[in-house]
């Protein structure tokens, strides 16, 4: 079966990561996979290749596509001007490792980064898809689907390879150069062409009825075929099977790797390898999106790219190696960990236990035991017995592999949920359960719990420091042990009252407490706290490890978190918060970021220096050492894109910026596939910024409102354990100035300001001019404004002289009636009839009163002189003046008074109490002076966008001379039987003017009078 029988052009998946020929297996490798919900374009990546400068190149088709290990970005028609077709079915590098990309259309394009053009091949080369491609210098040998092979020259365009009439309607898949030889696979079979024409190699019986599909070369210089029925070596003229385990099977890809491993892709058995191991497999049950591989390629990192037809796939070595399903352990949610004294380790997950070894091919289990118990910790006694323990069944004592004897409730346990073990010098046992602390030795057990000093008897952790003192981390604290009891550490001492998962001790024997709060130094006796607060980028903390150069390994529920020694150190004494670590997930190679804790010892380190850590997916162990080759790899940087007031523009090694522009946005990127997203940047706008920004893992810089000039961008990389070294992209930006900021334009603007002087001499003479008039004019106008205060003030004064003259003689009056009449009570009080003693203190009773009127007109005549502001609301004047009314019931009784209030008026727009104040000063006076008895009329008229309400009445009316004073303060009327204090008109006049309205008054002498107030209607006329 042929590609175009196939379909044509299968997908590539992309397999990442420096692969080492000494040790790991196949199927051991860090995974990695990206299809179209990762943002590629297609799933059927049909070539794969790395320009010089570092990206990663996939053909697809839906057009070229770049990737930098964030995203990836399409070259399609949108991107390359006279591009007829979108697809690219093969990529090639030219000798300046420049990418060469053919389409389905027959098109060659050219990348000059960043920019790409079609190349121009003439009239003759047909449009058929491209699937091989050798490419030189300005020249190149294109295979086709259908037309054979074609040569192609710059500047003379395509035309078919001579001597290749043999292929010329064929279907051209691979072609190689192996010095002056050509070597073309084909439809029909394998060419060779040595300077006289192409010639078939071989026969259709060893390479099958579709032909040759894909060729390489061994270290060794032999031709490696991949044909329809299996894949061969052509060694001294003969033609051999590669291997003879190899399946019968398409062989759509073949590589050759830097150490000289055979990789091969297949159409139905996946993803094969042949070396000192022999033949390894990887198919889809372990991994691989599917079985159908295409193409391959090993990139500058080491990591190999797998194409297959459902994405794009990676292998690469990994600093974590994670031990789990694949390798025999049947259970990977992992709880605790041991290391045995043969360098074995033990695993304790939540349904057995199980032994793990290192060997030659990688990690695998060699026993497992307590199948179906969840093992929550271990321990090593001094008799080389094993102790578990177990979430339901207590204490479990074992011996190569077997049970000895189990120690549960019925045997003395508080508890079968037994979280942490230690093994004590006198080979006693230490056993920390869910309901307190128990001591094994000799078959006999020793409990504690609460009333021994336990500040929750849910014991997670115990540790015995160097210096024999016991610790113990329980659900809520930690304590030790002093003599028979246990003492607790205090709560404000930063490990009180927390969940204590686990302890450590480094070098200087200093003890570390690891718990829910992030982990505790003991140093100097003070503890000291290392959390969120200082910048611990996880929660809880379950385990500590050291490792030969003093930095921190911390287990949690984020992944595997490192701290450098100093960082810690200034973290802990000064308090400073913590400026770099590194936390390691699954992209690392961790099979699970979860950590488990609150049981056992989820990590440890072993003898030979590797650290182990239990989580949710597996086992997983690293070599800090070996860590660093990872670590150290330096990215290169490469600037990716230029924005321009948010417009793409293009660029090269520099740019010039519109005068007009107002932000500038570069987006750069660090090329290193391993770690993308743990790298650093830094960057530095010489001519703006006076040091380098930091921009952490920000991959962008953005500049705005740059003054006119000339600037270099500098853009640095570094990995998160690396330094910034002296590799950077640079960009030269020049920002234009407005075109009255260019030096001609000033220095006509010199002149022409000269010439314009005298002119701006005279201007600015008759500008004074008319600057002394209109100062004149405003000392005029600010005499007459003090003039007209003076006045005011005049007024204000005689006002004042009336309020002083006025309160001293209407306060007298009532005054004297309480002092006199008080003091007669109090001379002869015991000798005055009870009548006449009662009398007189109703007399003062009433003389405090009218006192108390008096003082709250005055606060309510201070309140409406004042600037407060007030809030108006619409009021219905009918239940207002009923309300109102209600108040003067008794008078109303008294005098007879006959009161008609109108029905239906309208709204206004005031202050309820102050509105309310009016009334009662209208309706009181219409009630002393509205006749015997008083005949009142109360009601309100709409005046355009005004109300006016009045209050009339029947009496005697008032003369001009008394209408002129009458809202004046402090002034009587004069009316016969007026007894106010003359405040109360003035209040009105004030209270309505501050509402927006007015006051006033209508009267003729002997037909009554009509007070009426008017305020703004609640709302405008809709006329």
């Amino acid at each position: 079966m042929t590609r175009v029988r196939i379909g044509a052009l299968l997908c590539l998946l992309l397999v990442s990561g420096p692969l080492r020929a000494q040790g790991t297996a196949l199927a051991s490798y860090h995974q990695e996979s990206w299809g179209t919900a990762e943002g590629l374009p297609h799933n059927l990546v049909l070539d794969i290749t790395q320009s010089a400068d570092g990206y990663l190149w996939l053909a697809t088709w839906e057009g070229t596509v770049r990737f930098n290990g964030h995203e990836f970005e399409v070259v399609d028609e949108r991107a390359v001007t006279g591009l007829l077709g979108r697809a690219s079915t093969e990529l090639e590098r030219d000798p300046e490792g420049r990418v060469i990309a053919g389409t389905e259309r027959g098109e060659l394009l050219h990348r000059d980064a960043p920019l790409w053009r079609v190349a121009d091949q003439g009239s003759r080369m047909p449009s058929l898809p491209i699937y091989a491609l050798q490419v030189g210098v300005d020249e190149a040998l294109i295979g086709t689907a259908g037309e054979g092979l074609w040569q192609w020259r710059e500047g003379e365009g395509s035309q078919p390879y001579a001597g290749a009439e043999a292929i010329s309607r064929g279907i051209v898949f691979a072609v190689l150069r192996q010095q002056d030889t050509l070597w073309v696979a084909t439809d029909t079979g394998l060419f060779r062409d040595d300077g006289r024409g192409l010639v078939a190699v071989g026969s259709a019986e060893a390479f099958g009825s579709d032909g040759v599909l894909s060729l390489a070369q061994d270290r060794e210089g032999h031709l490696l075929i991949g044909s329809e029925r299996g894949a061969w070596r052509l060694s001294a003229g003969r033609i051999e099977p590669l291997h003879h385990d190899l399946p019968m099977d398409s062989y759509e890809a073949i590589l050759v790797d830097r150490v000289g491993e055979i990789w091969l892709g297949t159409a139905t058995h996946g993803l094969l390898r042949v070396g000192r191991r022999g033949v390894e497999h990887l198919g889809s049950d372990q991994g691989l999106p599917s079985n159908r591989v295409v193409a391959l390629f090993e990139d500058s990192e080491n990591s190999l790219w797998v194409g297959t037809s459902r994405g794009l796939f990676r292998l690469r070595e990994a600093p974590f190696i994670s031990v789990t399903e694949r390798d025999g352990l049947t259970d990977p949610y992992t709880r605790t960990l041991l290391e045995l004294p043969d360098g074995r380790i033990l695993a304790g997950t939540s349904s057995g236990l199980f032994w793990i070894e290192r060997g030659p091919e990688g990690d695998r289990v060699v026993a497992s035991a307590l199948e179906g118990e969840s093992v929550l910790s271990a321990s090593l006694g001094a008799d080389g017995a094993l102790w578990i323990g177990t979430y339901y069944n207590g204490v479990v004592r074992m011996r190569d592999g077997e049970v000895e004897r189990r120690f549960g409730r019925e045997e003395g346990l508080p508890s079968s949920q037994v979280r942490a073990l230690l093994t004590d010098a006198d080979g006693a046992l230490l056993i920390g359960t869910s309901r307190g602390l128990t001591r094994l030795k000799d078959d006999a057990i020793q409990r504690f719990d609460a009333a021994d000093g336990l500040p929750s008897e849910s014991v997670l952790s115990l540790h015995r420091d160097r210096a024999g003192v016991l610790w113990v981390g329980t659900a809520a604290g930690l304590v030790r042990q002093e003599g028979p009891r246990f003492v607790a550490v205090e709560e404000d001492s930063a490990v009180g009252g927390l969940r204590i998962y686990g302890f450590a001790e480094d070098a200087a024997g200093r003890l570390h407490v690891a718990h829910d709060r992030g982990i505790t130094r003991l140093e100097d006796g003070r503890w000291r706290l290392l959390g969120g607060d200082l910048g611990l980028p996880i929660g809880a903390a379950f385990s500590i490890q050291f490792d030969s150069g003093g930095n921190y390994w911390l287990s949690s529920n984020r992944g595997v978190l490192r701290i450098g020694r100093g960082e810690a150190d200034e973290a802990f004494r000064q308090g400073v918060p913590l400026r770099s670590w590194e936390l390691f997930g699954e992209a690392d190679g961790m099979a699970s970021s979860q950590g488990n804790g609150a049981a056992g010892l989820p990590a440890l380190a072993s003898r030979n220096g590797r650290f182990w850590f239990a989580t949710a997916g597996g086992v997983v162990h690293v070599d800090p050492v070996d860590l660093e080759r990872f670590d150290r790899v330096e990215p290169r940087v490469r600037i990716e894109q230029l924005r321009i007031d948010g417009q793409v523009r293009p660029w090269r090694s520099g740019v010039v910026v519109p005068a007009a522009a107002q932000r500038v946005e570069v987006r750069f990127v660090g090329l290193n596939f391993q770690i993308p997203k743990k790298i650093r940047y830094r960057y530095r706008l010489e001519g703006f910024d006076e040091d380098w920004v930091d921009s952490q893992t920000q991959r962008s810089a953005q500049f705005t409102n740059l003054a006119p000039g000339q600037y270099l961008l500098r853009i640095q990389a570094a990995s998160p354990a690396g330094s910034f070294g002296p590799e950077e992209a640079r960009l030269a930006l020049e920002v234009e100035p407005w075109w009255w900021e260019h030096p001609l334009f000033r220095i006509a603007a010199l002149l022409l300001g000269g010439a314009l002087a005298a002119l701006a001499v005279r201007l600015r003479i008759r500008r004074l001019e008319r600057q002394r008039a209109e100062l004149q004019r405003r000392v005029d106008q600010a005499t007459a404004d003090l003039q007209r205060q003076a006045s005011m003030l005049q007024e204000q004064n005689v006002e004042l002289d009336a309020y002083a003259h006025s309160v001293a003689h209407d306060l007298k009056n009532p005054l004297a009636t309480v002092v006199g009449m008080s003091s007669l009570v109090r001379t002869i009080g015991d000798g005055m009839p009870d009548e006449q003693r009662l009398d007189m203190l109703v007399r003062i009773h009433a003389a405090g009163l009218k006192m108390v009127e008096i003082i709250d007109s005055l606060l309510l005549l201070g309140r409406a002189r004042s600037d407060s502001e007030v809030a108006l609301q619409p009021l219905v004047l009918g239940p207002l003046i009923e309300e109102t009314l209600k108040g003067f019931a008794a008078e109303v009784t008294v005098t007879g008074a006959q009161i008609e209030t109108h029905s239906g008026m309208p709204e206004v727009r005031g202050f309820a109490p102050w509105v309310e104040r009016v009334l009662s000063n209208y309706i009181a006076n219409a009630l002393k002076y509205g006749g015997e008895p008083p005949q009142i009329e109360i009601g309100a008229t709409r005046m355009g966008d005004l109300v006016e309400v009045w209050v009339k009445d029947r009496g005697q009316g008032l003369s001009a001379e008394a209408q002129a004073r009458l809202f004046q303060p402090f002034s009587r009327l004069g009316r016969v039987g007026g007894d106010g204090h003359g405040l109360g008109l003035s209040i009105v006049r004030r209270i309505v003017e501050r509402m927006g309205g007015s006051v006033g008054c209508e009267s003729r002498t002997g037909e009554g009078t009509r007070f009426w107030f008017r305020l703004p209607a609640a709302y405008p006329d809709k006329d």
